[in-house]
C-alpha cells in the first residue's frame, strides 16, 4: 500500500473528462465486498480493529480511470506502484482528473478471481488498514489481463478521503451507495433440504462418472493406464460439509479452500459428523459434465484411480450475480461412510443418472463396496491447499504539508521482500508465505511453483487456478 500527496495546484489545473470505460462486474463487486467488511467491523492482522463503520465509501469513476490504466500497465511483470514512465498514483490521477487530495493505492497480481484479490489485502495489516480507515470515502478499482504475462492478473484500488464529485460518478453499474449495506450473512452449518432424497443432478453425475472409471479402470491424459479399484461410497456428511462451502464462496464470491470463518475442509467435515482424511478441492465449473471433464482431466494420475480414497462427497452452488460458473466443492475421504451417513440417499439413486435423466443400461454403482486387502495404509494429507499472501510494503504516510509533492521513493526490486534463500530452516521456511522447502533448500515460490503438476503444486502450497499452477503478490 502507497500513497502519494499530490500537489493542488496541479490537481486543480487536471482536466475533468468522461469515464474511459464502463467497470467490469468483477471489479464493480468489490465495492460491495469492501463496503460489506466495513459494515461489519473487522480486525486486521497487526491488531488494529476497525469498528463497523455504517457509511459506505462511494466509487469514483476518476479514480477507476486511473487504477484500470494502471492495472494494463503493470503487463510484463512490471508490478510497482511506479508506472513504466514513472508515474506515481497522484501523477495518473492527475491524468484521469481526480480531484486533488491523498491517494492511497494496493495493487495485487495473479489472481482472477475479485474475492481472492480482496481476501489478499484483507489478510495483509497495510492494505486492510488502507480499506478499512474511516477517513476513506471514495475508491476506484481497475483489473486487466494479459495471456502468457508474468502473472497474467492485475488489480489496482486506488482510495481517497474526499468523497466523488457528482461528475465521478457517470460510470455506476448500479446508483451509489447511499444506504449502509446489509453484511452478508454467513450460510447455516446445515443446509436445509426437503428431504434425504433431495441431492443435487450434477453432484450424482459426478459421482457416477468417477465410479464408472473406477470400476472399469481408464487412461489418464498422460497416457498411464489404471487398472480397476473399488468404487467410492457417497457420504452425506461430506456432501452437507461441500454443500456448505459451496454456499460460502457463492454468497461471497470468492474461491478458497477456507471458509469465511476460518475453517478448513477437515472443520467443516468434523461439525457435519464424519472423520476426514483426504484432498479436497474448490473450483469454478458449470455443470456435472464440465466439471467432471476438468476434475479427471487434473486428478486422474493422482486422486481418482488410488485405492486410499473409500467415500466422497460433492456438491456446487450457483450464484449469477457473482459468476457465470458455479461454484464446486469436491471431498475425497480415506475412511468409509458411517453407517449414520447414509441417511441422504439409496442405491438406486444413482441408477443411470446423466445430467438429463434417462435409463442406462450400465450397472449402477452400489453404496457400499468391500476394501480392498491391499490397499495402502492412510498417509496424511494437506486438508487445506494454498491461499498464500505476501508480506505487504509498507507505504510512507501522507506528508504533514499535503500540499507539498513528497520526493520519489526507489521503485521496489524484490517483491517477495524475505530473501528465501538465506533461510536454513525447514520450519522457518515453511512458515514463511513467499517461500517453500525443496530438498534441503528453502525455494522462492515466485521460481518453484510455475509450471508444477496439480500434485506438487498442493504440496508446495502454490496456487492452482484453472489447471495452472503458479504464485501471486500483492505489494
Amino acid at each position: 500500500m502507497k500513497v502519494f500527496i499530490g500537489s493542488s495546484l496541479i490537481a486543480l489545473s487536471a482536466s475533468i473528462g468522461l469515464a474511459v470505460d464502463l467497470p467490469s462486474e468483477k471489479e464493480w463487486s468489490m465495492l460491495k465486498m469492501l463496503n460489506d467488511l466495513r459494515a461489519q467491523g473487522h480486525t486486521c492482522s497487526d491488531g488494529t480493529v476497525h469498528p463497523p463503520n455504517p457509511v459506505p465509501i462511494e466509487w469514483d469513476c476518476r479514480l477507476f480511470d486511473a487504477s484500470r490504466a494502471h492495472s494494463r500497465d503493470m503487463h510484463d511483470g512490471h508490478f510497482q506502484h511506479y508506472g513504466t514512465d514513472g508515474s506515481s498514483p497522484r501523477d495518473r490521477g492527475d491524468r484521469a482528473g481526480v480531484q486533488s487530495g491523498g491517494i492511497w493505492e494496493n495493487i495485487a497480481a495473479g489472481n482472477l478471481i475479485a474475492g481472492n484479490s480482496f481476501d489478499q489485502w484483507v489478510t495483509s495489516s497495510g492494505h486492510c488498514n488502507n480499506m478499512l480507515n474511516a477517513d476513506r470515502k471514495a475508491v476506484g478499482i481497475g483489473y486487466d489481463n494479459e495471456e502468457d504475462d508474468r502473472y497474467d492478473h492485475y488489480w489496482t484500488m486506488n482510495l481517497m478521503n474526499v468523497a466523488p464529485r457528482s461528475e465521478d460518478k457517470d460510470c455506476y453499474l448500479t446508483p451509489s451507495p447511499t444506504l449502509p449495506p446489509v453484511p452478508t450473512v454467513a450460510p447455516s452449518p446445515y443446509p436445509t433440504y426437503d428431504n434425504g432424497l433431495m441431492m443435487q443432478e450434477d453432484a450424482m453425475f459426478l459421482f457416477n462418472k468417477l465410479n464408472e472409471n473406477r470400476r472399469n479402470g481408464c487412461t489418464c491424459n498422460q497416457g498411464s493406464v489404471k487398472e480397476p479399484v473399488p468404487e467410492l461410497q457417497w457420504n452425506c456428511a461430506l456432501w452437507r460439509a461441500a454443500k456448505v462451502h459451496a454456499a460460502d464462496m457463492a454468497a461471497n464470491g470468492r474461491v478458497s479452500h477456507t471458509g469465511t470463518d476460518g475453517s478448513s475442509h477437515g472443520d467443516r467435515a468434523e461439525l457435519q459428523g464424519t472423520r476426514f482424511g483426504c484432498q479436497g478441492m474448490v473450483f469454478l465449473k458449470g455443470d456435472g459434465q464440465e466439471a467432471y471433464d476438468y476434475y479427471y482431466q487434473m486428478m486422474c494420475s493422482y486422486y481418482i484411480m488410488e485405492t486410499r480414497y473409500k467415500s466422497m462427497g460433492a456438491a456446487r452452488v450457483c450464484n449469477p450475480d457473482v459468476s457465470s460458473k458455479c461454484f464446486w466443492v469436491v471431498m475425497m475421504n480415506d475412511y468409509e461412510t458411517e453407517d449414520s451417513n447414509k441417511e441422504c440417499y439409496s442405491d438406486d439413486m444413482f441408477q443411470g443418472n446423466t445430467l438429463n435423466p434417462t435409463p442406462q443400461t450400465t450397472p449402477a454403482p452400489v453404496a457400499t463396496t468391500p476394501n480392498p486387502t491391499t490397499a495402502p495404509q492412510p498417509t496424511p494429507n494437506p486438508t487445506d491447499a494454498p491461499q498464500p499472501t505476501a508480506n505487504p510494503t509498507v507505504a510512507p504516510q501522507p506528508t504533514a504539508n499535503p500540499t507539498v509533492a513528497p520526493q520519489p521513493t526507489p521503485s521496489p526490486t524484490d517483491v517477495t521482500a524475505v530473501k528465501c534463500k538465506n533461510i536454513d530452516s525447514q520450519d522457518l521456511c515453511n512458515g514463511a508465505s513467499m517461500c517453500a522447502w525443496k530438498g534441503k533448500n528453502c525455494k522462492e515460490k515466485s521460481k518453484l511453483c510455475p509450471g508444477l503438476n496439480a500434485k506438487k503444486c498442493v504440496k508446495y502450497d502454490c496456487n492452482y487456478i484453472d489447471g495452472v499452477c503458479g504464485w501471486e503478490i500483492i505489494v
